[in-house]
């Protein structure tokens, strides 16, 4: 990314507002380190494990389409997780992001 000038938003531009700000060469991998930091917390109540299945049925289903860029086998690893019952501890607060991924996943039952 150091060697390209071209703006890639929150790749080497800010987030928001600040999608038009360039992110100086040096500052690049602070800049994923803070935002994942910034989004790496959840606290509160667990959800419930039959809402966590359908919110992820319904990421696998958004992801699907195509229009995220993730590659075709992460959709599949999301399926084999849902097929088994592979699901994540989410907390009812936290800072998710608009995307509402965000948050740790903390898998706690494996059943293969």
């Amino acid at each position: 990314m150091a060697a390209t000038d071209t703006p890639i938003y929150g790749i080497n531009t800010g987030f928001g507002a600040l999608y038009n700000v360039k992110i100086e060469d040096s500052q690049l991998a602070l800049l994923q380190k803070n935002l994942v930091m910034s989004h790496a917390c959840g606290m509160g109540a667990e959800v419930p494990q039959h809402i966590v299945k359908l919110m992820l049925l319904l990421k696998v289903q958004s992801l699907a389409y195509g229009n995220s860029g993730v590659q075709l086998l992460t959709v599949q690893r999301l399926i084999d997780f849902y097929n088994n019952d592979v699901l994540p501890v989410v907390y009812e607060q936290g800072s998710l992001g608009a995307s509402g991924d965000l948050a740790p996943w903390h898998i706690y039952h494996y059943p293969f």
